[in-house]
């Protein structure tokens, strides 16, 4: 030690009396992951891929087969759903666990179950399957006991994302490798097509049906109008809209084309990075419903109605997978876990990215006019209204919508139309996935440098290293690039990748006091973490004697 510390500080003979080293072990962190790939053991192989792409963006991966899951914490007698969210629990805190912030399921409902709710207390009639029970951590989606999970005043569950939950619902290795790949594709493609959204409105419920007077007009396009001009036209997106043109009490907004099963086909093929569109659905397709005759009585009758199919499961060979969208479909239906044939199914193996979707039915307000009026036009709206703005992360945008939505309408007791859109709507695909293309952060550690520092004082310089003799060292670090539209979220510092402490805010300078007792040879790492999840990393040796 000796030689090594006169080959580095010039005056060592001088002062090496001042302080004695005493070895000593220092204390480590267990493993952190930020994200965890849940699948089963014949997909580990075609995940491997993925999972070092993953980590080139600088998030800490970690692939975890179910078959482990079950074996460490599925009692006798406990589900499947229960082993997982249990090992979650145990897991997802920094401090006592992994640090786990995204959470992918790779896996069919078969293979993965979902969480079936019964958002109607004691009543088993309305069962809706959801993932929506992995993310929410803290509550207690069974409070009376009874195995009727998720209901509406019996039941306690906070509809927090404590992590970001995204599914990839398939189970044989080639749509898996496939569908990852179109991920990795999307993120690295910068092209003009991803700023590009198609919106398409149909009209849910008209004036005075079947002579009842409580049904009010509720036509999609109202929610296009405000997500086109209040967000998509913002955040710099072009747009093309399509509402109903058709029968006898027709959208009363422009658009650009009618709403058709061949507009939309024919448009949505030419690229677009959002596709969003509100209607009636069914599991394998959306719908039009169109007045198209009346009786004479000017009252539109169940029976003077049409339903048209505007995009439905067989469309997807239309569509391309070179640039695939990512699809909001803010109607019933479509987000079947349990139905192979519907369309989230069918997207996921071309023409989406991501899919977010119902798993069962969904409920709206009629006569929807903004974000303040509730039900799943709302859900749509706070979604991209974060997604364009402060959480242009898939998941974190979705399940921020959900805090957001269930703050609003679903204050105590709540209301069990409200829990039913929190379970239903589910993501489908990568949690992480990023709607733009930008560049990682750059990170220069400025301080400290080849000296040797004294009580925190910089004293003389070194040839190899910075050494670093007292209770503490100010480590600093500046942002050399960020991309456009980003910002700094936090600064980690770290030695020797335990994680010590942080910084945030916009600053020039970010800093931290490094008094963490470490003798010897070690490694400072600053990571710089952006708005888009872009990680950014810079490290330097030091010889310390911290004490």
């Amino acid at each position: 030690m000796d030689d090594e510390l006169s080959r580095i500080i010039y005056n060592y003979d001088e002062i090496k009396n001042f302080y004695t080293y005493k070895p000593g072990n220092i204390s480590r962190l267990s493993p952190h992951y930020d994200y965890i790939i849940i699948t089963s053991d014949n997909l580990v192989d075609a995940l491997s891929d993925f999972k070092n792409y993953k980590e080139s963006l600088g998030y800490s991966v970690k692939i975890v087969t179910t078959s482990w899951i079950y074996e460490n914490y599925k009692d006798k007698g406990e589900d499947k759903a229960k082993a997982i969210r249990d090992f979650l629990v145990d897991k997802y805190l920094y401090n006592d666990g992994w640090g786990i912030k995204y959470v992918l399921i790779v896996g069919s409902t078969k293979t993965i179950p979902m969480r079936h709710c019964y958002p109607i207390p004691n009543n088993m009639n309305l069962r809706t399957p959801t993932d929506m029970y992995y993310a929410d951590l803290s509550g207690d989606w069974d409070s009376d006991g009874d195995g009727l999970y998720g209901e509406c005043f019996d039941d306690d569950p906070y509809f927090v994302g404590d992590v970001y939950i995204g599914r990839i619902p398939f189970d044989d290795d080639g749509t898996v490798k496939n569908i990852c790949n179109k991920i990795q594709g999307f993120e690295n493609d910068g092209g003009g097509w991803k700023e590009k959204a198609l919106l398409l409105g149909a009209i849910l419920t008209y004036d005075n049906e079947n002579n009842d007077s409580g049904y009010l007009k509720t036509d999609g396009a109202v929610l296009m109008e405000k997500c086109k001009n209040n967000l998509f036209k913002k955040a710099g997106y072009s747009v093309k809209t399509m509402y109903e043109k058709d029968g006898l009490s027709p959208s009363r907004y422009n658009c650009d084309k009618p709403l058709t099963k061949s507009n939309v086909i024919n448009e949505w093929k030419k690229g677009y990075g959002i596709v969003n569109w509100e209607s009636h659905g069914r599991n394998n397709s959306g719908l039009r419903k169109i007045w198209s005759e009346d009786d004479g009585n000017d009252v539109p009758e169940g029976f003077e109605m049409e339903y048209k199919p505007f995009i439905e499961s067989g469309d997807e060979h239309s569509l391309s997978n070179d640039k695939p969208s990512i699809v909001y479909a803010c109607s019933c239906n479509n987000g079947n876990p349990d139905d192979h044939s519907s369309l989230v199914y069918k997207l996921l193996k071309k023409g989406a990215v991501a899919f977010i979707g119902a798993t069962g039915i969904a409920i709206g307000t009629m006569n929807w006019r903004n974000k303040n009026d509730g039900g799943l036009s709302s859900l749509d709206y706070y979604f991209f209204e974060k997604f364009l703005s402060v959480y242009p992360l898939i998941g974190k945008a979705f399940y921020e919508a959900k805090v957001e939505y269930d703050w609003n309408f679903n204050q105590f007791p709540g209301e069990w139309t409200e829990y039913q859109n929190l379970y239903s709507f589910c993501l489908y695909g990568d949690p992480s996935l990023k709607r733009l293309k930008t560049e990682n952060p750059k990170v220069e550690i400025i301080r400290p440098l080849n000296y040797l520092y004294i009580g925190n004082t910089q004293i003389v310089p070194t040839l190899v290293m910075p050494v670093v003799i007292g209770k503490w060292i100010t480590v600093q670090a500046k942002i050399i690039f960020k991309d456009r539209g980003t910002r700094i979220e936090n600064v980690m510092f770290c030695i020797d990748d335990e994680p010590i402490g942080w910084d945030c805010g916009d600053k020039e300078i970010y800093e931290y006091d490094i008094g963490k007792p470490v003798k010897g040879l070690h490694t400072i790492k600053v990571v710089a973490s952006d708005s888009m999840d872009g990680r950014g990393m810079d490290e330097i040796k030091i010889l310390a004697f911290i004490t």
